[in-house]
């Protein structure tokens, strides 16, 4: 009996093993670059895999390089760390901005647990840096919730990947939007097909302005998801990660 009660508990676990650390957003060429500081926290050596990934698991579109060095036509670039060790990796595109997520995924023998990841995200005009944000791992489940806003200068941005890179059934991700006294103001569905990103105002594109209220996703099948908040300013525009809670009571 204990045997079959402790097989029955590893059986619900596994779906939510960890599969990568992930972020569900990244954005390189045109301007966007991303920096990752990877630290070994063992006394061993780490080895693992960086990949780059768009869509449903689809080699990234367009010139893209790692610390100079042409990636092109490539998912990723193997990378290994010393014991204690330090490895610090740009990311850089082309002259067109596109999007997708990035994976550090640990070499067999290996764990995620053996890392420490730092994410950010950069933008530059003419070489110059206009704003940068960290951003942590993003949280992997089937139901979130967080704060939005909208505005003349406010938007929220939203990203979702896929939990693993097994292809699966396609499945829905439906979202319900409260305004603040916790009222339904919008709801609709959509088809999961992969790597996604998109503001509050296209996901809802009939919104009063100001709005403010929070927006509960949820699906059967899970997901990554990461949230920013965008602010335009006199002089361009600041982004702020806002990571999403995945617990509902």
């Amino acid at each position: 009996m204990q045997r079959l009660f402790l097989a029955c508990v590893f059986m619900f676990l596994l779906p939510v093993a960890s599969q990568a650390i992930t972020f569900a957003q990244l954005a390189l060429g045109g301007g966007y670059e991303a920096v990752l500081l990877i630290s070994n926290k063992t006394n061993h050596g780490w080895s693992g895999t960086i990949w780059v990934s768009r869509g449903f698991d689809q080699r990234w579109e367009g010139r893209w390089a790692i610390n100079g060095e042409d990636r092109t036509g490539t998912d990723g670039t193997t990378v290994t760390i010393p014991r204690r060790g330090l490895v610090k990796l740009r990311l850089t595109g082309d002259s067109v901005t596109r999007a997708g997520y990035l994976e550090v995924k640990s070499d067999f023998s290996y764990s995620d647990l053996d890392i420490a990841v730092s994410y950010f995200y950069e933008y530059r005009i003419a070489g110059v840096l206009k704003d940068t944000v960290g951003s942590p791992e993003s949280p992997a489940g089937r139901s979130f919730v967080f704060a939005v806003e909208r505005s003349s200068a406010i938007d929220t941005g939203i990203a979702w990947c896929p939990f693993s890179r097994i292809n699966v059934l396609p499945f829905q991700i439906n979202l319900t939007l409260y305004d603040q006294d916790g009222n339904v103001a919008r709801q609709r569905s959509y088809d999961f097909i992969g790597h996604q990103a998109q503001f509050l105002t296209q996901l809802f594109t009939d919104l009063p302005s100001p709005f403010v209220g929070h927006l509960a996703i949820e699906s059967l099948e899970y997901f990554y998801l990461e949230v920013l908040r965008l602010e335009t300013t006199p002089t361009g525009f600041q982004l702020t990660s806002t990571p999403a809670d995945n617990h509902i009571p």
